[in-house]
């Protein structure tokens, strides 16, 4: 994970968490309706203030949350008590056992991983996901030249080059979709994955 990214987090939680709040990507909360599974175990990889980890309990999801922030996971801890908040990060993910889940919600974290990290990250998220699991995966990138916003990196992660390491993995593919969010004039793309039996 990138260190200035995570050193942004940290040192902007409540600002961040005020923005957060004020947002839901009501789209990929679809998308688990449609291809989660409540039974199993579900991990909200970067998790932040702890918005979607709170959301998936409500549904009735099994749910824990990872986030690379002491920041955000003290505000998330904070804010939902009730819930389990851990520190890890991409592209490792050392804490956690393979094969430890059925559904892995990793939303706006991966374009926060420098160029070179993006193939054990995505080796990583499917090694603790469960066979027949599925993750849901969305990410944007950014028109800043330099690939910083406000301090945090927004590497430009290419569907082909995602699909095709997924693969590498034993992911497949069920679903590829942009999404515009005219509130902030930004351009999401959603995946979902299927780990192979």
């Amino acid at each position: 994970m990138d260190h200035k990214t995570i050193e942004n987090y940290d040192l902007n939680a409540e600002e961040i968490a005020k923005l957060h709040s004020e947002l839901a990507p009501v789209r990929l909360y679809e998308l688990t309706h449609k291809y989660f599974d409540k039974e199993g175990a579900t991990l909200d990889l970067g998790s932040g203030i702890g918005r979607d980890t709170n959301w998936l309990k409500e549904q009735g999801y099994k749910v824990i949350g990872i986030d690379a922030s002491e920041g955000m996971i003290k505000v998330a801890r904070e804010r939902y008590p009730q819930l389990t908040f851990n520190k890890d990060s991409l592209p490792n993910l050392t804490t956690l056992a393979d094969e430890s889940f059925q559904n892995v919600f990793c939303s706006a974290v991966l374009m926060h991983l420098p160029q070179d990290e993006l193939v054990d990250a995505i080796k990583n998220i499917l090694r603790i996901l469960k066979p027949s699991g599925r993750l849901i995966i969305s990410i944007r990138n950014t028109d800043h030249l330099e690939g910083r916003e406000d301090g945090k990196l927004y590497t430009t992660v290419i569907p082909d080059f995602l699909e095709n390491y997924a693969k590498e993995f034993g992911g497949k593919l069920l679903l590829s979709v942009e999404n515009y969010e005219s509130e902030r004039g930004l351009t999401w793309d959603s995946y979902v994955f299927e780990k192979k039996k």
